[in-house]
């Protein structure tokens, strides 16, 4: 007779060396904000940061549509977005202090 398997039982093992997250906050806590800039036929937009930065934070910027988003200045009141062409749309930012 053959050996039969119970299929609702079947799981994946992981190798030994696989390890399990160990997220933690730092002691001082993060500041950290997002924001939409919306774009209307141009290229570039300004956004001015809600809240104070010490040093110039950490900013991500992405697009939902087909143009290249990038930062061309950025300070510790303010960052400039530019596009690679005249859109409408928006942006979207996610500012961390570094």
């Amino acid at each position: 007779m053959a050996r039969q398997y119970d299929r609702n039982r079947h799981r994946k093992i992981y190798p030994i060396n696989r390890r399990t997250p160990s997220p933690a906050i730092p002691a001082g806590g993060v500041t950290m904000e997002t924001a939409t800039v919306t774009f209307s036929s141009s290229a570039s937009e300004t956004y001015t940061f809600a809240a104070a930065y010490s040093s110039v934070p950490i900013v991500i910027a992405t697009s939902n549509d087909n143009v290249n988003i990038y930062i061309s200045s950025i300070n510790t009141s303010q960052v400039v977005i530019n596009a690679s062409e005249a859109f409408t749309g928006s942006v979207f930012l996610q500012i961390t202090e570094s």
